[in-house]
C-alpha cells in the first residue's frame, strides 16, 4: 500500500476555512514614494554628512570588504516615513489610523 504524501504547506482541517469580518478596521495604506533613493557606497567628499539624503549605508567598522565604487542607488520608498523628531504630521496621522 502506497500512504498518503502531504506537502507541509497543506491546509490542516481545523484551519481550513477562513473567518472574515466586515466590522474589523482596514489599516492604511502608506504612500510608496518610488523616486526616493539612498546612495549605498563611498561617496564623493563634496557631499554634506549632514545631508540624510545622500548619507552612504556604510558597512560595520570590522568589514573586510571595501565600500561600493562607485555609490549604488538603492530604492527607499518608504523613507518619507521617518521621523526622528516625531513631528510630522503626515506621519503621525498615519500611524494613528493604523492603531485605530
Amino acid at each position: 500500500r502506497i500512504g498518503r504524501v502531504t506537502a507541509p504547506w497543506s491546509i490542516s482541517p481545523l484551519f481550513g476555512s477562513a473567518i472574515i469580518d466586515d466590522a474589523a478596521p482596514i489599516p492604511p495604506i502608506p504612500f510608496r514614494d518610488e523616486t526616493s533613493f539612498l546612495l549605498a557606497g563611498e561617496l564623493p567628499s563634496t557631499s554634506s554628512a549632514d545631508d540624510d539624503s545622500t548619507a552612504p549605508i556604510r558597512q560595520s567598522p570590522s568589514s573586510p570588504y571595501p565600500l561600493l565604487s562607485p555609490p549604488r542607488q538603492i530604492p527607499n520608498p518608504y523613507g518619507w516615513m521617518r521621523d526622528d523628531a516625531r513631528t510630522n504630521t503626515t506621519i503621525l496621522n498615519h500611524l494613528h489610523a493604523e492603531n485605530e
